[in-house]
């Protein structure tokens, strides 16, 4: 969302980076249905993670990858993608303070 004030489309954005999320991050399908290289891929989502513990949990869908993988990876996964926002949101912020803040959105 940080990126989208500086593009100025923040809803079209947002749009399609939740579909490609939903399609390419296996939470439309258990990844072990997922061709092997969509699955691949679906793993650098974090949202993938929890939806095979979600379908394990509910359905019985064993997880593509073991419990033991899930856990460290999400950690390391969640914790790379804490520091890549926290730096986009002060360069976003220096950006505001240097050319100040345009109006969201379009009419």
């Amino acid at each position: 969302a940080a990126l989208s004030f500086k593009t100025g489309i923040q809803q079209m954005f947002i749009e399609i980076l939740n579909f490609i999320i939903l399609i390419a991050g296996g939470i439309m399908a258990p990844l072990s249905k997922l061709p092997r290289l969509l699955a691949y891929i679906a793993i650098l989502i974090p949202f993938s993670h929890s939806a095979e513990l979600v379908r394990y949990g509910a359905a019985g869908i064993k997880p593509w990858i073991s419990l033991t993988v899930i856990l460290p990876l999400s950690l390391i996964l969640t914790a790379s993608l804490l520091a890549i926002s926290i730096l986009i949101i002060k360069r976003i912020e220096m950006h505001i303070r240097i050319s100040g803040l345009r109006a969201i959105g379009r009419m």
